[in-house]
C-alpha cells in the first residue's frame, strides 16, 4: 500500500483530520527528505485515508506504520473559510487566526503535491507574500522578534478566498466527500 518514496520505516506519520461539510477524513502526513507529503497507495497513487479514527488505527497497525498518535492536526475547512471571510482590510489578523489559516494552506499544498494536482498547487506563487504575512503573524516561539499582526488588502483577501476554494475542492475530490 505504501508509496515507495515514503517507505522508510523511520518516517513518522502524523494523523491529520480534515473536516468538510460535517464529514471527517483521516490521512497520514509525513515529512520527507525532499518534500513533505501524504501516505499514498503504491498501486493507485491515491492518498490513503480513513473515515474514522478506528479505521486509521487499523490501517496503521496493518501496515506497521510509525504513527505519532499523540496529537492530530485538525483542519476544519468551514472554520478556516469563516476566518478568511472575517478578514477586514483595516483590522489586523491575530496570531491564532494566522496560525489556523496558515496550517490550512500548508497542509493543502502538501496534499496537492501528493495528489499530483500540481495545477492545484500553483497557487503557491499567488500566495507567496500572503503566506509570509501569515507566518509572521503566528507569534511562534522560534521567531526571534515579536509577531506582526498583518493587514491584508482587498486583492490579497480575494486571493486568499480563491485559493481556499481551490483547496477545498481538492480535499472534497481526494477524500470522496459528498
Amino acid at each position: 500500500m505504501r508509496d515507495v518514496s515514503f517507505d522508510d520505516e523511520n518516517n513518522i506519520h502524523y494523523p491529520v483530520e480534515f473536516i468538510v461539510q460535517q464529514e471527517h477524513r483521516y490521512p497520514l502526513w509525513l515529512e520527507g527528505d525532499d518534500e513533505d507529503g501524504f501516505l499514498k497507495d503504491a498501486d493507485s497513487g491515491s492518498v490513503v485515508y480513513a473515515k474514522t479514527r478506528l479505521e486509521l488505527d487499523e490501517i496503521s497497525e496493518r501496515e506497521e506504520l510509525n504513527v505519532n498518535s499523540g496529537s492530530i492536526l485538525e483542519i476544519d475547512v468551514g472554520l478556516v473559510r469563516g476566518l478568511i471571510d472575517s478578514i477586514n482590510p483595516i483590522v489586523a489578523v491575530d496570531a491564532g487566526e494566522c496560525s489556523v489559516i496558515l496550517d490550512f494552506f500548508n497542509i493543502s499544498q502538501d496534499l496537492a503535491r501528493a495528489a499530483k494536482g500540481e495545477n492545484e498547487a500553483g497557487e503557491d506563487v499567488v500566495l507567496g507574500d500572503i503566506l509570509v504575512k501569515l507566518f509572521e503573524g503566528c507569534d511562534l516561539p522560534s521567531m526571534k522578534r515579536k509577531a506582526i499582526s498583518p493587514l491584508f488588502n482587498n486583492d490579497e483577501i480575494l486571493q486568499i478566498r480563491f485559493c481556499h476554494e481551490k483547496y477545498r475542492q481538492l480535499i472534497v475530490e481526494n477524500f470522496s466527500i459528498s
